[in-house]
């Protein structure tokens, strides 16, 4: 799932408070979601403590990421 890049410079608490309202608006336990961070083409970065912060408010939904955002060592950590 892509940030909602369609807006720029979104602070964390503003991404934040985006994902969390479709994953509660959507209100399935079956959801499973995988950001998707490539700010290369979204403008929209996903921060490591944003990531971390949805595991940590919805474990069982957000389940993954896939960086294609080109920083190895951003990656890794």
């Amino acid at each position: 799932m892509l940030p909602p890049f369609y807006y720029k410079n979104v602070s964390d608490d503003g991404l934040f408070a985006a994902y969390a309202r479709i994953i509660e608006g959507i209100g399935d336990n079956r959801l499973r979601i995988i950001l998707y961070h490539i700010p290369p083409m979204s403008s929209t970065p996903l921060s490591r403590g944003l990531v971390r912060r949805l595991r940590e408010a919805f474990p069982q939904t957000v389940i993954g990421i896939k960086d294609s955002g080109g920083d190895l060592t951003n990656m890794v950590e």
